[in-house]
């Protein structure tokens, strides 16, 4: 990326930075010799790169007489990266004004993959146009965001046994108090409708002990082409035990399958239903939907066009200050207490991690929703993600 990194990055202060050295050649000349990270710049129509500075050259052991002339897809230094995909980044600077970042492995000189953020943008050289592209190790980044994952992984389970364990004992409860009144019972009528009492609480205990089964066989740290609405079904259930809560589950019958980590989403799906469940201390409704989109370039979405799939979780509270829907993917935030503020977060990079996107809409009357978005089936992708 663009010489301004972190967890949280400022996008505003990003652009106008692009803007300020687009209006400047001397001061775009001192930022890209200076600039301790990897830096070239190319031919907008043939993709040749025209320059490096020192930071490349050192960083891929390399001299200017050995990278003039190629392009970034025959260099070699992108792994398994495929051309399509580095040319699919050219054409997306060409015909966008804004800055073009994607995450890939770069080879370094000592043969190490190292995960980076690259940033590629269009700019005029004396009249003439370029692409400069950066590149930022994001390795540390990623390290971060493994460990957050691993916490809110820990947060979730916390609450979703918690409340399991409340409707288990609530039913063990039961049971034990229909036995002992059906022992005690004066007919043998009487004693009959306890003892059934007794094997509906026992039935639905059965019940959701294989509910409990049926996911933890989902905790496979793998990618494998599912169906969501399944993951959706489970989670809800698991999640949502108890009288206070009404969920409402519309999944399209034709949802589009998806390569997915299914423990990741699963994550995800909990985080979402947990924190639409939490905003309604006292009971309400919960309308959870699966549909299948299509991404077009003209749709206000930063997705590439094609088909995806959106799940979208919306709570009937009292909705969220229009201050505070822009810090609810922030580590950390929250407005509840004892929470650790990672559940939002660890979602969004899941399912960046996946290619998608996840976007939250409120009021501050009508409740919240949060939404994301996966490539569908069509779109085979090869993802490396946190187990």
């Amino acid at each position: 990326m663009i010489a301004i990194q972190g967890t949280t990055r400022d996008m505003t202060a990003h652009k106008l930075l692009i803007n300020e050295l687009r209006n400047s050649i001397e001061l775009f000349s001192s930022f890209f010799h200076s600039n301790t990270d990897p830096c070239c710049m190319t031919d907008l129509s043939t993709g040749a790169i025209m320059y490096a500075n020192d930071s490349w050259l050192n960083n891929f052991d390399c001299s200017l007489d050995d990278v003039v002339g190629c392009t970034l897809s025959n260099l070699g230094i992108f792994g398994n990266t495929s051309q399509a995909e580095l040319a699919d980044v050219i054409n997306r600077v060409r015909s966008s004004s804004n800055p073009i970042q994607s995450n890939l492995k770069v080879l370094t000189k000592t043969g190490e993959e190292q995960l980076c953020s690259v940033t590629s943008f269009s700019v005029d050289i004396a009249g003439v146009e370029r692409v400069f592209t950066s590149i930022v190790d994001n390795s540390s980044n990623e390290r971060i965001e493994r460990e957050l994952l691993k916490v809110a992984k820990l947060e979730s389970a916390s609450l979703l046994l918690a409340g399991v364990a409340h409707e288990l004992s609530n039913q063990l409860t039961g049971i034990i108090t229909n036995l002992s009144l059906a022992k005690t019972a004066e007919s043998q009528s009487a004693s009959k409708e306890y003892l059934d009492k007794t094997e509906a609480a026992a039935a639905w205990s059965r019940d959701l002990t294989q509910q409990l089964l049926a996911f933890s066989e989902i905790a496979r740290p793998k990618l494998e082409y599912a169906d969501v609405g399944e993951l959706l079904r489970k989670s809800v259930s698991l999640c949502l035990q108890g009288p206070l809560v009404t969920p409402k589950i519309d999944i399209a019958p034709d949802l589009w399958r998806v390569n997915i980590n299914c423990e990741q989403i699963s994550l995800v799906i909990n985080n979402l239903v947990i924190n639409a469940k939490q905003a309604m201390p006292n009971g309400g409704g919960i309308i959870i939907t699966a549909q299948n989109i299509l991404s077009e370039s003209d749709i206000d979405l930063p997705l590439k066009p094609g088909r995806y799939i959106q799940v979208s979780v919306t709570d009937l509270g009292t909705g969220i200050p229009k201050e505070t829907e822009s810090k609810i993917f922030a580590a950390f935030f929250t407005s509840k207490a004892n929470a650790s503020g990672l559940g939002l977060p660890s979602a969004k990079s899941i399912i960046e991690m996946h290619k998608g996107h996840i976007e939250v809409t409120a009021s501050t009357s009508f409740g919240t929703t949060l939404s994301f978005y996966l490539p569908a089936e069509k779109d085979r992708l090869t993802l490396e993600l946190v187990s």
